[in-house]
């Protein structure tokens, strides 16, 4: 039987804008190669993941400008390639969901076995930290998008709690709270902080982009809103968290930064 998704979508390669980050990431991936070839760690190897990833990420919480999105992967592949650690790959993959959820940059609403793999995934990704933080975005991004959408079905706010809760007992089954934080980053959790502000409290332009290809109506400035503050809030839990080895989401803030800083050039321009 044929899986059946409404949360995933696939690449549109007809779209000049969707091959751009496949490029940015080989061109990633070579540089990767001719690093690992001269004896930087394996660990490089994963930066045209990385860049995709952040790509993916950025286009959720700032669909009208793909910029965004382009400078967000390059500036993560970037990263890795100078031997700084990046965000945790499944955490951010998490994210990329719960922001597609209350963005609903798909136009339709998630079907049983969205809210089954959703809830899976909330488990599979809680055997860290902040592993267990994008688990619970994702649980209330569940949520929040039956309750943006108006619907009396108790099968998501079933599928949050739950989440929630199995995220939780993932967490404390693979002690991912017994390592103490020994101290912060103070600039990273800092920055983080400056952009969860101003991503919470700057409003997003009204955006232009429809949803998706069989929907003919514009994404919703509200959702858009909440995609971002989700994003934020779950960005700088991540770097506090993290502790010292904040420095990993360093990219996640960047990218919160830009898509802040996309939004008031589109406000400037339309005052003109």
């Amino acid at each position: 039987m044929r899986f059946r998704s409404h949360v995933a979508r696939p690449f549109d390669f007809s779209l000049w804008s969707n091959r751009i980050p496949f490029a940015l990431a080989a061109l990633v991936a070579a540089a990767a190669g001719y690093r690992w070839a001269d004896g930087a760690p394996d660990g490089m190897m994963w930066a045209p993941v990385h860049a995709l990833v952040l790509w993916s990420l950025a286009r959720e919480v700032d669909p009208d400008r793909y910029l965004t999105a382009h400078l967000a992967a390059a500036g993560a592949g970037v990263w890795v390639l100078s031997g700084r650690p990046g965000p945790e790959l499944l955490a951010a993959a998490a994210l990329i969901l719960a922001t597609r959820l209350v963005l609903n940059s798909t136009g339709r609403r998630p079907v049983s076995t969205d809210l089954v793999v959703l809830g899976i995934l909330a488990a599979a990704v809680s055997f860290t930290r902040v592993g267990w933080v994008a688990a619970v975005a994702l649980a209330v991004a569940i949520y929040a998008d039956a309750r943006l959408a108006g619907s009396p079905d108790l099968a998501p706010v079933l599928t949050a709690s739950a989440a929630v809760v199995g995220a939780t007992l993932v967490a404390t089954a693979t002690r991912a709270f017994s390592v103490p934080v020994v101290r912060v980053e103070p600039w990273v959790v800092a920055a983080a902080g400056v952009a969860a502000i101003l991503a919470l409290l700057r409003t997003p332009p009204e955006p232009w982009s429809v949803v998706d290809a069989r929907a003919a109506w514009r994404m919703e400035q509200g959702r858009l809103h909440g995609a971002r503050a989700l994003l934020a809030v779950a960005a700088f839990l991540m770097a506090l968290l993290h502790g010292q080895d904040a420095v990993r989401d360093v990219p996640l803030v960047g990218l919160l930064l830009l898509a802040v800083i996309s939004s008031e050039v589109e406000r400037s321009r339309r005052r003109r």
